[in-house]
């Protein structure tokens, strides 16, 4: 089977300074096709609350390609790949010319909350094999973890309601901006690779934490008093400020 695709409209709301996509809402973006492709196949999470299972994000990487000249409606096409506990989803987002701005894939695994376990199940697979060819050549693998002492310490950010969602956490796509917030003002984020490791709550605050890796590449982390949250590889793009 080929991709599924969606159209979206994109709001003021969405938009950063520079009329991009915020970390957010391109992590929105894919969670929202994710979530309406699962469920034609009854894997929404409406279906999985009968059962007290939940989706999770595990992992979120992003790579933007091209900057549309206006951005008024995407077009998502999006299908995922098949493991026995993670299930790997790709994405593609093209403006409504059909040019391609943003590609990006995740990792999901369904949490059974009355055990706290991962459910493994055949009855809960996507029933078609999807051919395409995969967004990223190289392989999701895990980022190496530095210890906390490395690090330089940037910003920090009080859960509030506002980065909530059903599931009564800290929403996978609030963290894109965490990291965006913690960057220069004349930085913007080119690529993003997000690991995480620990759930936020209300009233928790997180500090953001960073080094340098390469000439490229930031990493960054966040904590919970001494509690790792997530991990994180960004390259950032500089621009002149007006």
């Amino acid at each position: 089977m080929k991709a599924k695709e969606f159209t979206f409209n994109v709001f003021t709301s969405q938009l950063n300074s520079n009329r991009e996509l915020k970390p957010s809402s391109i992590l929105d973006i894919f969670q929202y096709a994710a979530g309406l492709h699962a469920e034609e196949y009854n894997l929404d999470s409406k279906t999985l609350e009968k059962y007290n299972y939940i989706w999770l994000v595990a992992e979120n990487k992003f790579e933007i390609i091209a900057k549309p000249k206006y951005f008024n409606e995407v077009i998502v096409k999006t299908f995922p790949i098949e493991g026995r506990v993670k299930y790997l989803r790709d994405y593609l987002i093209y403006d409504k010319e059909g040019n391609l701005i943003i590609k990006g894939t995740s990792t999901w695994c369904i949490l059974n909350l009355n055990d706290n376990n991962f459910v493994i199940s055949k009855s809960l697979q996507f029933p078609h094999i999807f051919e395409e060819e995969r967004v990223f050549k190289e392989p999701l693998e895990k980022i190496k973890a530095l210890k906390k002492e490395e690090l330089q310490y940037c910003k920090s950010f009080k859960i509030n309601k506002s980065h909530y969602d059903s599931n009564n956490h800290v929403n996978n796509s609030c963290y894109g901006n965490f990291i965006y917030d913690s960057l220069s003002n004349n930085e913007e984020i080119k690529k993003l690779k997000i690991d995480y490791i620990n759930q936020l709550f209300l009233d928790q605050t997180l500090e953001v934490y960073k080094k340098q890796v390469d000439e490229k590449n930031t990493y960054f982390a966040g904590f919970f008093e001494d509690k790792l949250i997530f991990k994180a590889i960004c390259e950032v793009k500089k621009y002149e400020i007006s």
